[in-house]
């Protein structure tokens, strides 16, 4: 193919001795190309079961920013009567230790 015209381009071709050619040029040509399921391994992330802790970090970062914001409206005189996420979180009791 040396001297054929793609893309508007000459191409050049010429064989390189074998001693020329890095190591891993050819690495992995002798296997099938198996496509990697980005996608699907996202989407299996995001849906996973979430543990007790990043359930309470994501909800005191929602509380935070909501906290922000309310503050913030207060502030340019906007009255904002929205329960928001405050609302739907159960109240603790504190249990007293026995002794």
């Amino acid at each position: 193919m040396h001297g054929y015209l793609l893309y508007g381009h000459r191409l050049q071709c010429k064989v390189v001795s074998k001693d020329k050619l890095h190591p891993d040029t050819f690495k992995g040509a002798d296997r099938k190309f198996k496509r990697i399921p980005y996608q699907r391994l996202a989407k299996q992330k995001h849906n996973q079961e979430k543990s007790p802790e990043q359930v309470e970090r994501t909800v005191k970062r929602l509380l935070s920013k909501e906290t922000r914001k309310r503050k913030k409206m207060k502030d340019l005189g906007i009255d904002y009567d929205f329960a928001g996420y405050a609302a739907q979180q159960p109240t603790q009791k504190k249990q007293k230790k026995k002794k």
